[in-house]
């Protein structure tokens, strides 16, 4: 098992960053990409009391390393499920996702806190755990520098959305 924490500043309060990010056209935004054979968004709750979604998204694996073709094939099915319980800081979620075909998963708990009425920090903190014999740590250690990547990524996209929807 691999620990994971990060954590990054937002340029708007709390309920703008959750307003912009718990919304379809922001999961479109952040998670198309040509690379993708597939993706598809169900939101199941959307209210005051709190935000919960499933993305699925499936590509090639010809970007990975040789080892992980040989456990997942020339394909990978994710499926995210993220939720946020509430609107207003501090408000708490959870970010888990399963690769189709490898026994194992990514958690995280979320933390969106406000630092003034125009700043958040968003925290991130989890694990990553793949239960294969011999690969496991392999696994682990790629699935934790894909983490971390992803988490970048996010990160700008929500900067950039929050800057272009709501400052």
């Amino acid at each position: 098992m691999q620990n994971f924490h990060n954590r990054c500043t937002l340029p708007a309060s709390t309920s703008q960053v959750i307003a912009a990010i718990t919304t379809e056209e922001y999961l479109l935004y952040r998670y198309e990409d040509p690379d993708l054979h597939h993706l598809h968004i169900e939101i199941s709750q959307n209210d005051a009391q709190g935000f919960a979604c499933c993305v699925t998204r499936s590509g090639s694996t010809h970007k990975l390393p040789g080892f992980v073709r040989s456990v997942l094939g020339d394909a990978i099915t994710m499926v995210q499920s993220q939720t946020w319980q509430g609107r207003e800081s501090p408000v708490h979620g959870t970010l888990r996702i399963h690769l189709e075909g490898l026994p194992g998963q990514v958690e995280f708990e979320l933390k969106l806190s406000d630092v003034d009425e125009r700043t958040s920090v968003l925290e991130a903190e989890g694990q990553v755990e793949v239960r294969i014999p011999l690969l496991g740590g392999r696994l682990e250690k790629l699935l934790l520098s894909k983490a971390s990547e992803a988490f970048e990524k996010s990160m700008e996209a929500i900067r950039a959305y929050v800057e272009s929807h709501c400052v």
